[in-house]
């Protein structure tokens, strides 16, 4: 009997699997006077799943933002974010990132961040998180420090470029 729960236990343990993500916003100044919110999502490719498509194998999450301010939506996205294609789903799963930038002025925000796994739409996060575009007091003003898991000189203009180098931010 014992065997019995334990066995159920496992079967309804394993069942119950959720996008695993983890999420960080830096507020930067562009200019004087253009503050802007950049959000990175790193997803665990290990809690996703997979679909297949001629042979090869990859994960796709709906991802939506809602930026309210005062009950009001003032800036939104919603993207397919797709992650590396592979062709083993059990020794070749890799983590990926999401990189979004948003301009907004300054105030308080509050954002409601969905996660949909397309491949399997029952998996779905969903997360309410409290953003502040402080105004500086000062001319003197410091962005967010962004830490940086690696850098490289820009071979093709993408997500993680900023001037002429790579930055790929550490997520932790």
């Amino acid at each position: 009997m014992r065997f019995l729960v334990i066995l159920a236990l496992c079967f309804f343990s394993s069942a119950s699997f959720a996008i695993d993500a983890y999420f960080k916003h830096n507020v930067f100044q562009k200019n004087e006077s253009e503050p802007y919110v950049e959000t990175i999502i790193l997803f665990d490719g290990t809690s996703l799943s997979y679909g297949e498509s001629e042979g090869v194998f990859q994960a796709q999450i709906e991802l939506t933002y809602a930026f309210r301010k005062d009950g009001k939506i003032v800036e939104w996205s919603k993207t397919l974010v797709s992650g590396p294609v592979t062709n083993d789903t059990v020794n070749e799963i890799r983590d990926f990132l999401d990189i979004q930038r948003f301009a907004l002025p300054y105030g308080d925000y509050v954002l409601t961040l969905t996660m949909v796994d397309v491949n399997s739409p029952g998996d779905t996060n969903s997360s309410v998180i409290n953003i502040d575009v402080v105004e500086p007091k000062t001319t003197a003003y410091f962005s967010d420090i962004m830490l940086v898991q690696s850098y490289s000189k820009t071979e093709k203009k993408n997500l993680f470029t900023r001037g002429n180098v790579d930055i790929v931010p550490r997520v932790s």
